[in-house]
């Protein structure tokens, strides 16, 4: 910025752009230094001359021959280089601006409170302004924004600090670029971590479903880093800060798919024992003895609460092999269960048969014991049980027939139902240790379920040995009253 009331001076200006070009020389070579320094605007304070004239002044070259001493042909020629150098360093011709001066003794803080002339011609200027830096400086035929200026600064203050006879751009950009393209590559692979790791808390999830999410972050942080390393041009830094991105957004993809499938291993060992143990206390709960019908239908039920449709909200994040697997240990497992239902179902039933068919045994047999005749028994036999009278009388019938078919079929049957439940105590026990380990921590559940159906089992019991015993007091008082009226 220059006072000019009567007119541009021209030795002042260009002394004073001869120090950059100094500079110019110092940052590289002739054939490198085309554009070196961007635009160059020289403002003429409180000057009323016209602006073409001026720049006229400033940087039209001078005549030599036109000099009237030797010394002022010199300061000619000097001037005459400085405005060569000036045209090879700077991007765009020189332009020279001539601000009116402001009637204002005190300018104002706000330039629009000035004149309308110094008003418009602020506005000319920031407008020429504003159309020259919509574009980045290019340096080495690289934008250089503000990221790139920074990583620029320490590389260009070590190299003044040297003892290099001049700063060579090409060399630095290079350091800059490379410095620069590190520096992106793992920002971005920083932020890509951050993504995936957000995904851990909704893990496990479906195969599809994790390649979509993964593919959206790494697609919306390639395409950032490619605009970001645009600024840096086709160079090999670039290039390799985008390999470097792509090979450790592999790697974090891997392990985050190897985490997925271990979840899912997890989930699906959980979900068998839970289910496992559901359809054991399920089982439980069916009171024995139980028609096949019903039977049927109720471990129907069960499969399909167990293995049905119920299950599937809690294994949709299955791969398909991995569920199949867990279906089929829960099929197998259901059908053991099954077994041992049917088994148990099937030995109680036979037990029920029992206990019920022994009154009526009983009392056919005293009915026979009334008309078979005897082989001559003493008069005055009385027959009595736990204290009551059942047959008295002058005259007395014995039942002459031998009783060990019948012993020995009570025998029969005692000894199948032994070795039946020794069988299935057995395959119990076996099936209790193969499977204690899953089921330890139902142990007390099971526990109190056990003592309840024991509970159940002796009431069962005490109702039995009352109709048997009610069925033996049934036939002996039957026997009194046919013998009184036999008499």
């Amino acid at each position: 910025l220059e006072v000019c009331p009567t007119g541009a001076a021209k030795e002042a200006i260009l002394e004073s752009l001869q120090l950059m070009m100094h500079a110019g020389k110092t940052v590289s070579d002739r054939k490198n230094r085309q554009g070196l320094f961007g635009c160059l605007h020289i403002v003429l304070r409180d000057c009323a001359q016209d602006e073409a004239e001026c720049r006229s002044i400033i940087f039209d070259p001078e005549d030599e021959n036109m000099a009237e001493t030797d010394e002022h042909a010199e300061a000619i020629t000097r001037r005459n280089e400085i405005r060569k150098s000036i045209s090879l360093c700077f991007e765009a011709s020189p332009k020279v601006w001539c601000l009116p001066k402001i009637a204002e003794v005190v300018a104002p803080q706000d330039y629009r409170d000035a004149s309308k002339p110094f008003v418009a011609k602020i506005d000319e200027l920031r407008k020429a302004l504003a159309h020259q830096l919509s574009e980045p400086k290019l340096l080495n035929g690289h934008p250089l924004t503000g990221g790139l200026i920074a990583a620029l600064m320490p590389d260009l203050a070590e190299a003044m600090k040297s003892d290099a006879p001049a700063l060579n751009p090409p060399s630095l950009m290079d350091a800059v670029a490379e410095a620069e393209a590190k520096r992106v590559a793992e920002e971005f692979s920083g932020k890509l971590g951050h993504e995936l790791a957000m995904l851990n808390g909704g893990m496990p999830l479906a195969c599809s479903s994790l390649e979509e999410a993964i593919a959206a972050r790494r697609q919306s942080l390639s395409s950032e880093l490619a605009g970001r390393l645009a600024a840096l041009g086709a160079c090999a830094p670039a290039k390799r800060a985008k390999a470097d991105f792509e090979t450790h957004a592999d790697v974090l993809c891997l392990d985050l798919h190897t985490r997925n499938k271990s979840l899912q291993e997890q989930l699906a060992e959980t979900v068998r024992k839970d289910q496992c143990t559901k359809a054991k206390l399920l089982f439980a709960e069916i009171y024995l003895p139980m028609s096949p019908k019903r039977l049927t239908k109720a471990i129907a039920a069960i499969k399909e609460e167990i293995a049905g449709s119920g299950l599937e909200p809690r294994v949709s994040v299955l791969p398909d092999q991995l569920r199949g697997v867990l279906r089929a240990d829960l099929a197998g497992y259901l059908e053991s269960l099954v077994e041992d239902m049917q088994a148990s179902n099937a030995s109680e039933m036979r037990r029920r048969r029992l206990f019920f068919a022994l009154p009526v045994l009983v009392a056919v047999l005293a009915v026979l014991s009334v008309f078979l005749p005897s082989d001559g028994a003493d008069c005055g036999q009385i027959v009595a049980h736990r204290g009551s009278l059942l047959l008295a009388g002058p005259r007395c019938w014995r039942l002459n027939f031998d009783s060990s078919a019948e012993e020995a079929e009570r025998q029969r049957e005692a000894r199948e139902r032994s070795e039946a439940e020794r069988r299935l105590e057995e395959e119990r026990r076996l099936e209790e240790e193969r499977k204690e380990a899953a089921w330890r921590q139902e142990e007390q559940r099971l526990e109190a379920q056990r003592e309840e159906d024991a509970r159940l089992q002796r009431m069962h019991e005490e109702e039995t040995r009352k109709v048997f015993w009610g069925g033996l007091t049934l036939g002996g008082t039957t026997l009194g009253l046919l013998r009184r009226i036999y008499r």
